[in-house]
C-alpha cells in the first residue's frame, strides 16, 4: 500500500488511497506514486494497476490505536500533506532533521557574502491546522532552500553565512507574521517562490473538466436525484467532457460553450435539447464560480408546443378497446392528474374512500418521493372509487406492497405507457401518419405520438380551471412547486359560452352563403353598393 513511510522515509505509516467506482460501487483503493513523487490518477485493484480518475485521495494513519482518515480534494497536495501528517505523528523526525540540516550546513563550500534570499512558502494547511512541529518543518525546508541557491553561486572567498533573522551585517531583522490558511507564525521574511514555481503551483490548484464531470455527478447520484434525471445529466457532461477541447474548467470560454450546442446540433439534437443540454452544463460551471459566460441571446430558441389533451371521442374510443382491468387504470390517470411514477407506486393506502381522495406519498420500501419532496392529495370522483372496489374485489396474485396496479409479481409497473400504445395499435386507433425520433411509424407498429400518458395529465388539468377550480387548487393538485408551471395551462381554458359569443358576433356574418342570381336589372351604382359588405358593431353582449 502506498504510504508516506516509502515514499518520505519516515517512520510513521501514512497511508495514501483514493476512492473509486469498482464494478458499480464505491473502494477505497491504495493509491500509485510515481517515481518523481506524483500522483497520476493510478490505483491498484486487486493487484492491478488501473487509472481513475473519478473520486477522492484520503490520508489514513493511526493515532493512539485508532484509525483516522482525511479527504484530500487537490490532487497536488496530496503527497505534501501526507509528508506534514507525518511530521504531526512522530516529533522526532522534527529534531533527526535538524541535525540532518546542520550536518549539510556545515559541509558547505566557504562563499561570498550575500543578501538574504527570499524563502518559498511551499506548505498548505487548508484541512489541516498549523501544528507547531510542522512549522517547524517549514523553516527547515526554507533554510536548505537558501543553503542550496548559494552553494550554487559559490566563490573563493569565505564568508559566514548568514542565519535566519539576520542582515549580511549580523544584524537582526524584524519579524514579520506569515499567514498560513488562517494561523500566524513569527518567522522569517518569506516571499512566494520564484515565477516558474508559482505558475506550477497554480496550474495543480485548477481543476480538469474529467475530474468536475465526475464530482457532480457523485453529488446528484440516487437518491439524491432521481434515476431518470441522473442518467440524462451523466449522458450530457459525460458528451461535454469527451467534446470540449479545454482540460481545465477555469480555461472554459464563452466559444466553448458555443462549440458545444453546435456538436449537439451535429449529431441531431433540435434546439430545445441542446437548449437543456446546454443548462446542465452551466450548471455545472457555476459550481466553480464560471458565471456570465453565455449571453440570454446565445442560449438555443426553440418553439413553445401546445399542450396536448384527449378529445372526448379519443377517450370514448380507448376506454372501448380496454379490458376492464385496463380501463381502470387509465381511468385512474385521467381523473388523477398524477405522474407516472406517481401511480406506479399508488397503494390502496392512499386511497380514502370515507374523504373520497387519492393521496402521493413516499414509499421508503421501494425508494420512491414524490418530485418536489411534498405529499398531497387528489379530490376523486365517486364513481372513479366504486370502480376502484370492483377492481379490487377481483385483484390477484402476489401483491407485497399493497399496490394498486402491480405487475405479476408485485412490484410498480414501469411499462403503462407501452401498454397503452399495444391497445390503441390493435384496435386501429393510431393515426397513421407520424414518425418517432428512431424513424418507427405508427401505421406499422404501436409507436403513435397521439398516446401518451402525460396527455392524461394536460387534460385532468385543463378540464378542472374550466370547470372553474382555481389556479391554486389545481396547482396543490399537480403537486406543481411553482405557479408558473400550472399558468401554462391557463392559455387551453375556455369559457363554456365562448362559442356561443364567437358565433353570434357580427364577424362571422360575413360568412353567409351565396344568394341566388336574380334576373332583376339594377344599376350599376346600386350593384356596387350592395357588394360592399357593411361592418357593424357587435351586440353589447358579444364580447370575445
Amino acid at each position: 500500500m502506498s504510504s508516506a513511510y516509502g515514499l518520505l522515509g519516515f517512520k510513521k505509516r501514512v497511508n495514501i488511497l483514493k476512492k473509486v467506482k469498482v464494478d458499480g460501487s464505491w473502494k477505497l483503493c491504495p493509491a500509485v506514486v510515481e517515481p518523481n513523487g506524483k500522483l497520476q490518477d493510478k490505483v491498484k485493484v486487486s493487484g492491478r494497476t488501473e487509472t481513475h480518475p473519478e473520486g477522492v485521495y484520503y490520508l489514513e494513519w493511526r493515532e493512539n490505536g485508532k484509525r483516522m482518515r482525511e479527504s484530500v480534494r487537490n490532487r497536488g497536495e496530496v503527497v505534501k500533506r501526507a509528508r506534514l501528517r507525518a511530521l504531526q505523528l512522530d516529533p522526532e523526525e522534527e529534531k533527526d532533521s535538524r541535525r540532518k540540516t546542520a550536518t549539510s550546513t556545515a559541509d558547505q563550500p566557504q562563499v561570498v557574502d550575500t543578501p538574504m534570499l527570499p524563502l518559498p512558502v511551499t506548505a498548505d494547511f487548508s484541512t489541516t491546522p498549523a501544528h507547531p512541529t510542522a512549522v517547524a518543518h517549514l523553516v527547515f525546508q526554507a533554510i536548505e532552500s537558501y543553503i542550496q541557491h548559494v552553494a550554487r553561486t559559490a566563490v573563493a572567498a569565505p564568508t559566514k553565512l548568514p542565519t535566519i533573522g539576520e542582515d549580511s551585517n549580523h544584524q537582526q531583522l524584524p519579524a514579520e507574521p506569515v499567514r498560513i490558511d488562517g494561523h500566524s507564525s513569527q518567522t522569517a521574511r518569506m516571499q512566494p517562490p520564484p515565477q516558474r514555481e508559482a505558475k506550477n503551483e497554480l496550474a495543480t490548484r485548477k481543476t480538469t473538466v474529467a475530474h468536475a464531470v465526475e464530482s457532480y455527478l457523485r453529488d446528484i447520484e440516487p437518491p439524491q436525484r432521481e434515476e431518470k434525471t441522473y442518467k440524462s445529466y451523466r449522458s450530457t457532461l459525460h458528451l461535454f467532457r469527451d467534446t470540449c477541447k479545454k482540460r481545465h474548467v477555469e480555461d472554459i470560454t464563452r466559444d466553448d460553450c458555443l462549440a458545444f450546442v453546435r456538436h449537439l446540433y451535429s449529431i441531431g439534437n433540435g434546439p430545445r435539447t441542446a437548449h437543456n443540454r446546454l443548462t446542465v452544463v452551466l450548471q455545472l460551471l457555476k459550481l466553480h464560480g464560471m458565471t456570465g459566460l453565455v449571453k440570454g441571446r446565445d442560449k438555443p430558441k426553440y418553439v413553445g408546443k401546445v399542450r396536448e389533451m384527449y378529445q372526448a371521442e379519443d377517450l370514448e374510443a380507448l376506454f372501448k378497446a380496454c379490458g376492464p382491468d385496463e380501463k381502470v387504470r387509465y381511468l385512474f390517470f385521467l381523473l388523477t392528474g398524477e405522474r407516472d411514477k406517481e401511480v406506479q407506486h399508488t397503494a390502496w393506502s392512499d386511497i380514502d374512500f370515507e374523504r373520497q381522495c387519492a393521496r402521493v406519498t413516499e414509499k421508503k420500501a421501494l425508494g420512491f418521493k414524490p418530485k418536489d419532496k411534498e405529499e398531497r392529495e387528489i379530490p376523486v370522483p365517486i364513481a372513479l372509487l366504486d370502480t376502484l372496489k370492483e377492481y379490487r374485489s377481483r385483484q390477484t396474485g402476489s401483491n407485497p406492497h399493497n399496490l394498486v396496479f402491480p405487475t405479476s409479481n408485485g412490484r410498480p409497473d414501469k411499462k403503462f405507457e407501452n401498454k397503452l400504445k399495444q391497445i390503441t395499435y390493435r384496435n386501429g386507433l393510431n393515426c397513421g401518419y407520424c414518425k418517432t425520433r428512431h424513424k418507427h411509424e405508427c401505421s406499422s407498429g404501436p409507436y403513435c405520438a397521439k398516446w401518451f400518458l402525460h396527455k392524461f395529465r394536460h387534460t385532468f388539468a385543463t378540464a378542472a380551471l374550466e370547470n372553474g377550480a382555481s389556479i391554486r387548487t389545481v396547482q396543490e393538485w399537480l403537486g406543481h412547486s411553482d405557479l408558473e408551471s400550472t399558468m401554462a395551462y391557463l392559455k387551453y381554458v375556455r369559457r363554456k359560452d365562448i362559442h356561443r359569443l364567437v358565433d353570434g358576433s357580427q364577424l362571422a356574418g360575413f360568412i353567409t352563403p351565396s344568394a341566388p342570381k336574380s334576373n332583376t336589372k339594377c344599376s350599376p351604382k346600386r350593384a356596387a353598393s350592395e357588394k360592399r359588405p357593411r361592418l357593424l358593431m357587435p351586440h353589447a353582449d358579444a364580447r370575445l
